[in-house]
């Protein structure tokens, strides 16, 4: 299969996402490497969607917790904490992604020194934890996330190559949740040849102590 049609060949499953009639896995790798025909899509499918239970089943609203660093509450730091997070495709119709379909799901936790770090729905085994770096922009009150994972085929051996998702996000006025837009681009092992490209919405709340 042609690697620049990899993102097509998952619409059939409709996900690291999921609840459309079959997901189109996407999280720390692209979606996925169902690709290469190394995973049955519902195998993808079934790990994503059990996330994404567990995700919801999770108690995640409250106050705003205290993170021990007064820095972290004030301006521009009110995103440090631990999230559980949705990517929803939106704009991808033209690879047979349906908007809404679910990309992915799982939590992230943005750190005061501004790193983050994710741990997406997807297998293990395709490397489902990814990091990233963060600022925040006063003038528009909202955080730009620039985060690279590692993407690995399903038989965890075989290298895809850098993946870069993108995020520009803006919190709700309580403090509990954040939401905007994503990008993600799956590189070759060269990490310049762009094999694929998604983009969509996140949504997020935050997990308490409470």
């Amino acid at each position: 299969m042609n690697t620049y049609k990899i993102v097509a060949a998952t619409v059939t499953m409709g996900v690291v996402g999921c609840l459309f009639a079959a997901p189109a896995n996407a999280g720390c790798g692209t979606p996925d490497l169902l690709l290469h025909g190394l995973m049955p899509a519902t195998a993808v499918q079934g790990a994503i969607a059990k996330a994404a239970k567990v995700s919801t089943s999770l108690r995640v609203t409250g106050n705003a917790p205290m993170l021990g660093n007064s820095l972290a509450m004030e301006p521009g730091r009110k995103i440090v904490g631990l999230w559980k997070f949705t990517f929803l495709s939106l704009g991808n119709l033209n690879l047979g992604i349906p908007d809404g379909a679910v990309l992915d799901a799982g939590f992230q936790t943005w750190h005061s020194d501004g790193t983050e770090i994710m741990n997406s729905g997807r297998p293990p085994m395709t490397s489902n934890f990814c990091m990233g770096v963060w600022d925040y922009t006063p003038s528009s009150r909202s955080y730009r996330l620039n985060h690279y994972a590692l993407s690995w085929a399903p038989d965890g051996t075989t290298f895809i190559g850098p993946t870069n998702i993108r995020e520009q996000v803006s919190m709700d006025p309580g403090g509990n949740g954040f939401s905007g837009r994503f990008s993600i681009d799956q590189y070759a092992q060269d990490g310049v040849t762009d094999l694929a490209h998604l983009e969509g919405t996140i949504t997020a709340t935050r997990i308490t102590v409470h």
